[in-house]
């Protein structure tokens, strides 16, 4: 029985410092774009005179997107907590909007742009909680920002 087990369980495989690099340098190009549809986004709430909450969220995410590039950029230690869970975070918001019902095309497009981003944050928790990310930001342990 233990054999039959063993047999099924594939041994975890390392990535290369090569490729988590790689992989990082194309998140902090996904969290580039973030930053300037935000800044963008904002912009045009302050010129619709937009009220003062939906204001500050949209440059609440501008600032937090603008860290986790700039800290992933310059390979800061403390960005994995903080990417770990805006990720958490963005999937559950993700999934309560997704299965709502879709009323027209519009909803529809929405729910696969979500199902996308709900990918993209899924793989970040995936790819974050691996040691040799770990490793490659010099995080030694826990860390809370």
């Amino acid at each position: 029985m233990v054999a039959h087990l063993r047999k099924k369980m594939r041994p975890a495989r390392k990535m290369s410092e090569y490729r988590i690099e790689t992989i990082v340098q194309r998140i902090q190009k996904v969290y580039l774009a973030f930053a300037i549809l935000g800044v963008s986004g904002t912009v045009s709430y302050i010129f619709r005179q937009a009220d003062f909450l939906k204001i500050l969220e949209a440059s609440l995410f501008v600032l937090v997107d603008g860290s986790i590039y700039f800290a992933l950029r310059s390979r800061k230690s403390w960005v994995i907590p903080l990417v770990l869970i805006m990720s958490a975070f963005s999937c559950i918001r993700i999934l309560i909007l997704f299965f709502q019902p879709a009323e027209d095309i519009r909803m529809l497009l929405s729910k696969i742009l979500g199902g996308l981003l709900f990918l993209f944050f899924a793989y970040q928790i995936n790819f974050f909680r691996k040691s040799e990310v770990r490793l490659f930001f010099g995080s030694r342990g826990h860390e809370l920002f």
